[in-house]
């Protein structure tokens, strides 16, 4: 099974049910995808979705959240959003904690310690999505830096709600060209407003309230709302910035689609120690899936594969090899690259099987 976009999957099998933020179901496993049904996705909002491929076969979708932990999450997010629209002021946190501890206990059970996050997501319901993978990611940093408890729960609900403040920019948002001036005044305005509505709730940490506040600034003054510096940002806050920045970045937006795990990571990267703090970006790095299960790859011999399993280190998964570097098919060979005596390495994330095996 693996991730193609919907202008792939004509007449394909779809291999996951797709549903939507809620949990409802829209379509079952096992259908083909006719042009109706793919429309119909598209005004849904999903960019791609998971299909059944013979050369990837028995390789299982990843998602270190259940269903049942995601509606739970999603539904708790709208109904801050919603108290924050009717009232101004938010006055249930409930559902929001609760779901803070679902999260924490999905989190904490992933059994290879590395957290792969199913890419299948309706655009149009980005920003509560977002909230709970900002949440998840900010939780698994979380425990990679030490903290438990009542820390971690700070940590997640704040990263949960840290965007309740763009209640009053939400079309700018979702906005496909560059934003205007005034536009973009009120967008830098929702760390301030969330905080405010954060910080007053008697249930919300202060702690909680300032990840709201600081995740759009930057260790070297360059972010907002206050351009201050990193001993000044809250570590709760410099985590929910690097996950932040790492999930919008490998979401559909409107105006670019998602990039891969693995090169928003390396943006990242390139930026620790300057924009994000080093030891934040290298706790990501090493506990999340750089390469998904499914995803294409031309490793450093010339050989063809599909990434099978995440290992110790994510960027060094397990791939199914099923061609040699001539393209000639080959039985499938499962290579775990991080004990590979031959020291291959992913070369290239391919978009697609190259033409030659999809046609033998």
């Amino acid at each position: 099974m693996r991730l193609v976009r919907l202008d792939q999957a004509r007449g394909r099998t779809l291999g996951q049910e797709v549903r939507n933020g809620a949990g409802q179901p829209l379509l079952r496993a096992g259908v083909t995808l006719s042009p109706r049904y793919l429309r119909s996705l598209a005004s849904q909002g999903f960019s791609a979705v998971y299909v059944e491929d013979p050369l990837a076969h028995g390789i299982p979708v990843e998602d270190a959240l259940r269903w049942e932990t995601r509606a739970q999450a999603f539904a708790a997010v709208r109904d801050v959003f919603e108290q924050a629209a009717a009232a101004g002021e938010i006055q249930r946190v409930e559902g929001a904690r609760a779901a803070v501890d679902t999260i924490l206990r999905d989190v904490a059970a992933c059994a290879s310690g590395v957290l792969g996050l199913s890419a299948l997501r309706a655009a149009t319901e980005y920003t509560f999505t977002h909230s709970v993978h900002v949440c998840a990611l900010s939780l698994l940093m979380g425990m990679a830096s030490g903290y438990d408890g009542i820390a971690l729960r700070q940590l997640g609900v704040g990263a949960l709600l840290l965007d309740v403040g763009k209640v009053a920019c939400l079309e700018e948002t979702e906005k496909p060209g560059a934003l205007s001036d005034a536009e973009w005044e009120v967008m830098r305005r929702h760390p301030v407003d969330g905080y405010e509505m954060l910080r007053r709730h008697p249930d919300v940490h202060l702690f909680s309230a300032h990840v709201a506040f600081q995740h759009h600034e930057r260790a070297d003054g360059s972010g907002y709302p206050r351009r201050i510096y990193a001993e000044r940002i809250l570590p709760f806050a410099a985590i929910a910035a690097v996950a932040d920045v790492y999930d919008a970045m490998t979401s559909d937006r409107p105006y670019r689609p998602a990039l891969p795990p693995h090169a928003a990571l390396a943006w990242l990267n390139e930026r620790a120690g300057k924009q994000f703090d080093r030891d934040v970006v290298r706790r990501l790095t090493r506990r999340v899936a750089a390469y998904p299960a499914g995803t294409i790859v031309r490793l450093s011999s010339g050989e063809v594969g599909a990434v099978q399993a995440q290992g110790k280190s994510p960027p060094q998964p397990t791939v199914l090899v099923v061609a040699d570097a001539n393209l000639r098919r080959v039985s499938p060979v499962p290579v775990d690259l991080a004990e590979d005596e031959d020291r291959r390495s992913v070369d290239e994330v391919l978009e697609d099987w190259p033409k030659r095996l999809q046609a033998d």
